[in-house]
């Protein structure tokens, strides 16, 4: 449960006009009754969704509620709205508002919500941004990959770097196979390069960034994985 309070008062006096109540109702659940699921406090499915007519019960003119938090109510997107009404029943204000469980929250300093704003768009997807390069064609393409892996059988002496943008960061794998003792020669463009352990089925790993030019600098040295 957040405890959620507020000090009303009147616009030309210090204390609230007589009558004056607020609704509170939770809203935007979608076509589901909704459910809490916290991981503290009674869980299960809402029975009322409306607190009607909530008038202020303590000193100073407030009101103090016990609600459920947002974060832990199904479906997820939901908000409560405070419709503040006066003597007459008169809508005079209607604020939204979404809260954490477990924590309080005084009214007087909180910001209300736009539920018609729009949701942030999501994060971009992960995606795999590892090339797996033959070494018998090896070209590290850096247009559209930031990591490469390639297990030698031959020789490589002959690799070439295209691509590049600045600014990225970009990591060999290289993977000896069972056999080992291959030769590996880094691109050209590249810099301060650890070499290649040659012990059979090792892994030298070594990460670089890429400057202004395209060339690509050691950011520290490679490190050697032995079976």
């Amino acid at each position: 449960m957040s405890t959620v309070t507020a000090k009303l008062i009147g616009v030309l006096q210090q204390t609230v006009p007589a009558g004056l109540t607020v609704d509170i109702a939770l809203c935007s659940y979608q076509s589901r009754n909704p459910v809490s699921r916290a991981p503290v406090g009674d869980n299960g499915t809402f029975a009322d969704i409306n607190l009607l007519g909530v008038a202020p019960t303590q000193a100073g003119d407030t009101i103090s509620v016990d609600l459920i938090g947002n974060d832990v109510i199904v479906p997820a997107g939901t908000y409560y709205t405070f419709t503040f009404r006066n003597g007459n029943g008169d809508i005079l204000q209607v604020n939204a508002y979404t809260f954490v469980d477990q924590n309080d929250y005084d009214l007087t300093g909180l910001d209300p919500i736009d539920p018609n704003q729009p949701p942030p768009p999501p994060p971009q997807p992960i995606s795999n941004l590892l090339l797996v390069v033959p070494p018998d064609a090896p070209d590290f393409d850096g247009s559209k990959f930031t990591t490469w892996q390639m297990t030698l059988d031959q020789d490589v002496t002959t690799a070439t770097l295209t691509g590049i943008v600045p600014g990225n960061l970009y990591t060999f794998i290289i993977v000896q196979d069972g056999s080992g003792n291959h030769v590996f020669l880094f691109p050209s463009g590249t810099h301060n390069q650890t070499a290649v352990c040659m012990k059979p089925n090792s892994q030298t790993t070594q990460t670089f960034v890429a400057d202004e030019n395209g060339e690509l600098w050691a950011i520290g040295p490679g490190t050697w994985v032995m079976p």
